[in-house]
């Protein structure tokens, strides 16, 4: 849980930070935040990989020029959100980890080659020191970066380390013991720690996307405050019991288990894990521009998302995670490839043995019987050693 999901949490009580706040409307902003969630970055970073890819190779949408934001309105016109993005419209990329540490009370900013004097480094820090919470910098013995979705941004773009950086709660090694282990669950979060990253994070972002600082930031920086309530139901939900409310609310999807399944693979009935299907339904009617008709699934509304029996219409987007050295059906485009490949296996059958533990008795009966065994064996070899001895004897 504290591993991921408190990145995940934190990110999502940002956005709705964000665009809750009547305050503001994020859509005359210089410069538009894009909140991104990606998957099966524990198999070679998938998820980041296929995302970065596909804006690096795509052919940029005409109606949206580097300079100024391409109004909500002229979207649909565009086809896919991803192409409205090009590498030239990135200013800034805070990569959002573990934040949620049951121990300790400060988020550390890493960055590649232990770059700090970017903006985006300089905008976590104030809004840290306007808010009082304790933010600083990683410490000057690690690596750089630690293992991250932004990785990806720099193998595809080194230029990216001047604006990219990483946010945690460990100023070096991980101080999370659990770290991807059955024991990393909802006992090893600290809520009041998400709700800070949220709120750091939230501040940050309007901030960068208005080229301001806390102390020009006015009434609408100072009202931007995270649900505590939301974070707490997040955490809940998606780390304890995904048969909970709030999940049959936004997402109508059938759990067979309370116990959260956050697996990610090929083989899967709908397509989307609830983990994914509830993230994209959540951030959808968070950021929805047009409410339709009723429904009852998502093939009744067209370009939009059935959730809570109401047709959605958001730019909320959801792209498949998929090796790039993949072409589905599943072929294998280059064989010599370095970039590792992650396989599943598929069997077409499975079968398990089950054994009936026996009575006790019966265990101390072979105890008895192994000890006797043994006397026995021990009894014959001294006796064999005599008897040889004497039959083999030479007399000089």
């Amino acid at each position: 849980a504290e591993g991921s999901l408190s990145g995940t949490i934190a990110l999502m009580g940002a956005l709705e930070a964000l665009v809750s706040n009547p305050n503001l409307n994020i859509t005359t902003w210089k410069k538009q935040p894009i909140f991104s969630w990606f998957d099966a970055e524990s198999f070679g970073s998938l998820g980041s990989k296929k995302y970065i890819s596909d804006i690096l190779n795509n052919k940029p949408c005409t109606l949206s020029p580097s300079t100024t934001p391409t109004p909500p309105s002229q979207l649909p016109q565009c086809g896919s959100p991803i192409s409205m993005i090009t590498p030239d419209h990135f200013y800034s990329i805070i990569d959002v980890k573990q934040v949620g540490a049951v121990k300790g009370n400060s988020f550390y900013i890493h960055s590649n080659d232990h770059i700090f004097n970017s903006s985006v480094s300089q905008t976590l820090l104030a809004v840290g020191a306007n808010t009082n919470i304790a933010v600083g910098h990683a410490s000057p013995d690690t690596p750089g970066i630690p293992p991250s979705s932004l990785t990806s941004f720099l193998l595809a773009k080194p230029e990216f380390d001047q604006i990219g950086v990483v946010l945690t709660d460990h100023v070096s090694s991980y101080e999370n013991r659990f770290y991807e282990s059955i024991y990393d669950d909802i006992h090893n979060i600290n809520v009041s720690r998400i709700v800070e990253a949220a709120t750091l994070i939230a501040r940050s972002v309007f901030l960068l996307a208005n080229d301001l600082t806390p102390s020009t930031g006015g009434s609408m920086y100072s009202s931007i405050a995270v649900n505590s309530s939301t974070i707490e139901e997040l955490v809940q939900c998606l780390g304890n019991d995904s048969n909970c409310d709030f999940i049959k609310q936004i997402s109508n999807f059938k759990v067979s288990s309370a116990y959260p399944n956050h697996y990610s693979g090929v083989f899967m009935e709908n397509g989307r894990t609830l983990y994914q299907k509830f993230v994209h339904d959540w951030v959808s009617k968070q950021t929805s521009h047009k409410v339709g008709g009723s429904c009852s699934k998502n093939s009744d509304c067209v370009d939009g998302t059935c959730i809570e029996s109401v047709c959605i219409y958001s730019y909320t987007y959801n792209h498949d995670a998929t090796s790039q050295n993949i072409e589905l059906p599943y072929k294998v485009k280059n064989p010599n490839d370095p970039e590792p490949l992650w396989a599943e296996a598929d069997w077409e059958s499975t079968s398990f043995r089950t054994f009936k533990i026996g009575d006790p008795f019966i265990d101390y009966v072979f105890v008895i019987i192994a000890v006797v065994e043994i006397i026995v064996t021990i009894g014959v070899s001294v006796l064999l050693t005599k008897k040889f001895n004497t039959w083999f004897s030479i007399t000089v």
